[in-house]
């Protein structure tokens, strides 16, 4: 019983655990100064700042960083070049918005998920990123797919 007890009191003090992103001002900040978008280029949608980059749609809000990445080819070997920049776009913007991008072992781990989703069967994979989830959903198009890498 005092095991039980011990559990359930245990994954009460979960969502305590977790930690807040930075402001947003300040992810998008830094952003912008590493090159991954525009200072004057970010969109206000309610609590969520949008930019259209060349290489997808990246999404900053106090509860997430996302990047939206369509991912196409006419061959397989295209295929796996397109897929690995997508991969490396969603770690680096993810890293870079938490102020992480120095850190060594963080990005072997999210590249991981990213493979890890590629297999699944639901397509989705997620890892621990130094308190935050990292989540990773890849959706099949007519086109190929989209790669879709959340940190929150």
């Amino acid at each position: 019983m005092k095991a039980i007890t011990l559990l359930l009191s245990s994954l009460f003090c979960l969502p305590v655990l977790a930690k807040d992103l930075p402001p947003v001002n300040e992810m998008t900040h830094r952003l912008d100064v590493a090159g991954y978008s525009n200072a004057d280029k970010w969109e206000d949608l309610e609590d969520t700042k949008k930019q259209n980059l060349e290489t997808g749609i990246l999404f900053v809000s106090q509860s997430s960083v996302s990047s939206m990445i369509p991912v196409s080819s006419s061959n397989d070997n295209e295929l796996v070049v397109a897929f690995t920049l997508a991969g490396i776009h969603c770690v680096n913007t993810s890293l870079e918005a938490i102020d992480m991008a120095h850190h060594t072992s963080l990005p072997k781990s999210m590249l991981n998920s990213i493979n890890d989703a590629l297999k699944s069967p639901s397509h989705k994979a997620s890892t621990l990123v130094w308190g935050y989830n990292f989540e990773t959903e890849i959706t099949p198009v007519k086109q190929g797919m989209i790669v879709n890498c959340t940190l929150k």
